[in-house]
């Protein structure tokens, strides 16, 4: 009688002709990072898509290619830190991303938090606004996902950069003007749709997720997007918010609204123009709030994980059609180490 094989058994990781032996719980970036194969990652949640693998051969998990592209998913890539250990799988790393050389052309301070970073536009990178790039320090391989705020017609990449103070690559990034940078990329499918001009746009975001937003408000502009255009942007504090005066240049249609809103906030914060208002609220509630037919918009999500999640199954309960909620959720740091 054959002898039963346990289930690690059955769930071997084969990488470059090394089969590793996963334990029970593990996703496979843990199988390999345990067994001091080096795997670059982030997020370790299937946001930043650092982690992206193809499998040769084995079943991948839907979970593990939710958010690719459906060229990248019919290739087999696959996100190892949200890929379960829990089944044979013969993989190899990716070369899907293209690599390009890069430099820091300017930098300017947004807020005492964001700098906005502006690079140099390698030749033969191409890209949609919204989509997010990894940005690589040459010297020590660290890498970190940022968003594209700049239009393709631009001849440079802008990026809203969060600097938190003892973080591996943010303070380096705003303060490093004529370095070079290695990019991959782009990533992300949260751009603009040119069809049905007419159909509003809702746009909704916390921190740093405004860089992608005007991306899409940019790029609706440009494509003479009919239908009202509504920001929302949230963020914890007055001191928080930034971007405000560049958000108020995009208003040159009476139909289109942005809001600021803070989760903390006094009487004397609170603002009122015609179409820029800011005041105290929480971003799920006022969307939810304000958008009477779901069905009716076209929704981009971007900020928070748990935030982007809450809202688009809030709007898929309301009506909103999936197909029309584009959502990028993102870290601004990793979970245990700085940006």
């Amino acid at each position: 009688m054959p002898e039963r094989k346990s289930s690690e058994e059955k769930s071997m990781i084969t990488l470059d002709g090394t089969t590793y032996q996963p334990k029970a719980g593990e996703s496979v970036l843990e199988c390999l990072s345990r067994h001091g194969v080096s795997v670059p990652s982030f997020c370790q949640s299937g946001v930043c898509q650092t982690c992206l693998m193809r499998a040769v051969e084995g079943d991948i998990p839907a979970r593990a290619q939710q958010g690719l592209k459906e060229s990248f998913k019919k290739r087999g890539f696959f996100l190892t830190c949200v890929c379960a250990a829990d089944r044979p799988l013969t993989i190899e790393r990716s070369q899907a991303a293209e690599r390009f050389s890069s430099r820091i052309l300017d930098v300017q301070a947004l807020s005492s938090r964001v700098s906005r970073v502006y690079l140099e536009r390698p030749s033969g990178f191409q890209f949609e606004a919204g989509q997010f790039v990894q940005v690589i320090r040459r010297e020590d391989g660290v890498r970190r996902p940022y968003s594209v705020a700049s239009l393709p017609s631009a001849d440079h990449i802008e990026l809203h950069v969060a600097v938190f103070p003892g973080g591996e690559l943010s303070p380096w990034l705003s303060s490093s003007v004529g370095a070079q940078v290695e990019l991959e990329g782009p990533f992300g499918e949260c751009v603009y749709v040119p069809v049905e001009p007419e159909r509003p746009l809702v746009l909704a975001g916390t921190g740093t997720g405004l860089a992608p937003l005007i991306g899409v408000f940019r790029a609706a502009l440009e494509s003479g997007h009919q239908g009202p255009i509504t920001l929302y942007h949230g963020a914890r504090s007055a001191s928080d918010l930034y971007f405000t005066d560049e958000l108020r240049s995009l208003l040159s249609n009476s139909q289109h609204r942005i809001i600021e809103l803070m989760l903390e906030g006094n009487e004397s914060e609170v603002d009122s123009e015609p179409l820029l208002e800011r005041r105290v609220g929480d971003l799920v509630d006022v969307v939810l709030e304000e958008q009477k037919a779901p069905p009716a918009a076209r929704y981009y999500l971007c900020g928070a994980p748990d935030l982007v999640h809450r809202l688009k199954k809030k709007l898929y309960l309301k009506g909103a059609s999936l197909d029309k909620i584009h959502a990028d959720p993102f870290l601004s740091r990793a979970p245990q180490a700085g940006a």
